[in-house]
């Protein structure tokens, strides 16, 4: 009967590419949800920081709403605003994700009914050992079925289960940041000095900064050829106190560069496998560790040009 083999798998595969490519959406944009959750963390804290900037200039105020027309709370403020966007986004999808598992799921359980009712029924028959006329493809088919339930089991523990036990939605994250803004605001100086340094290195992960850091990278860098540029300039004119002033300017930009820079490489440097392989999938990781990775290409080839043009004023 190898027309109903042909017709299983046929009825088969579209489940089989479907169950697959629910997982590997399912894991983006869980991983990117959670990224974007810690995009607004780290913003809190940075809407704590630029209030106590505001306090120091002295403005007065206890609440978020004091600080809205200070400049660096404004700035913060619209990047949170995208961020929300994006978790909204995160949950219609993780929405829609349900709802497509809980569909193939139901798909697969109907056709594994019917491969085992066909299965079952071959291996009743009297006289399928000596005729062996449903026998044929009745190890393609086990094969077939087993295939299925694997399937079936994965989507089921990895995605279903998964999702049910998520507490997560646009509202309780927006609910938690404002909370933690009000925590942050009502921080003292004291506080937020003792635990900056610490964060400061567990911010490699955040999207917003490392763009911050990169901007930061490429203004220096462009700021430090022109240096080693007018330096260059400076020894054929023989003028070496203006070229060595020049080279000193470059070395100022690199050392800005080396700081923007340091925080991202050692979390990276501290990141495992398994996790640098999750971002490597998302768009924002891939993002992320192309940046820092262009940032210290950028410090490596920068240092080489410094020692360049030093060595020719020789």
């Amino acid at each position: 009967m190898a027309k109903e083999i042909d017709k299983f798998n046929k009825d088969a595969a579209p489940l089989l590419k479907a169950a697959t490519k629910i997982a590997t959406d399912y894991t983006r944009q869980t991983t990117n949800a959670q990224h974007h959750r810690d995009m607004l963390w780290e913003a809190a804290a940075e809407i704590g920081r630029e209030v106590q900037k505001s306090k120091d200039n002295g403005v007065v105020g206890t609440d978020l709403k004091d600080f809205l027309k200070e400049a660096g709370v404004l700035s913060v403020m619209k990047a949170v605003q995208t961020t929300l966007g994006a978790t909204a986004k995160e949950e219609s999808v993780l929405t829609k994700i349900k709802s497509d598992s809980e569909s193939t799921l139901a798909d697969i359980d109907k056709l594994v009914d019917k491969i085992g009712k066909e299965i079952d029924d071959r291996k009743k028959k009297k006289d399928r050992k000596l005729l062996a006329v449903d026998s044929k493809s009745l190890p393609e088919m086990e094969k077939l079925l087993a295939s299925l339930q694997k399937a079936r089991t994965a989507l089921f523990d990895n995605v279903i289960t998964d999702i049910k036990g998520t507490k997560w939605s646009l509202a309780s994250v927006r609910r938690s940041f404002d909370t933690q803004v009000a925590k942050e605001i009502s921080k003292t100086k004291a506080d937020r000095k003792a635990g900056d340094q610490a964060a400061n290195d567990n911010r490699a992960l955040d999207l917003r900064l490392v763009k911050k850091a990169y901007d930061i990278t490429v203004k220096n860098l462009t700021e430090a050829r022109d240096s080693l540029a007018k330096a260059e300039k400076h020894f054929k004119n023989r003028q070496l106190t203006e070229a060595d002033s020049c080279i000193s300017d470059a070395m100022a930009n690199l050392t800005n560069m080396k700081k923007a820079h340091a925080p991202y490489a050692r979390e990276i440097g501290k990141t495992n496998a398994h996790d640098l392989k999750t971002m490597q999938g998302s768009k924002d990781g891939k993002y992320i560790l192309t940046s820092v990775e262009q940032m210290g290409k950028a410090i490596e080839g920068l240092t080489k040009l410094i020692k360049k043009t030093a060595r020719a004023s020789v």
